[in-house]
């Protein structure tokens, strides 16, 4: 799902790190632990969007092969 930049604006790479990291800690520690380990600027709510919106495509991928 991460191989185009869709409406974020954000590598792929970035945005599967954002999901990794912000699917096992709270927000705002995966902001921290990601700026940390990559120098990046991401704040809490970025991945908090990205998070959510890969939820949601995982979702309406579930309900539409029902």
């Amino acid at each position: 799902m991460s191989n185009t930049l869709g409406s974020f604006g954000i590598s792929s790479l970035a945005q599967e790190t954002m999901c990794y990291i912000g699917q096992h800690l709270v927000f705002s520690d995966s902001e921290e632990v990601i700026n940390n380990l990559t120098g990046a600027g991401v704040n809490a709510k970025q991945i908090e969007r990205v998070c959510h919106k890969y939820g949601q495509w995982i979702e309406d991928q579930d309900t539409a092969v029902i």
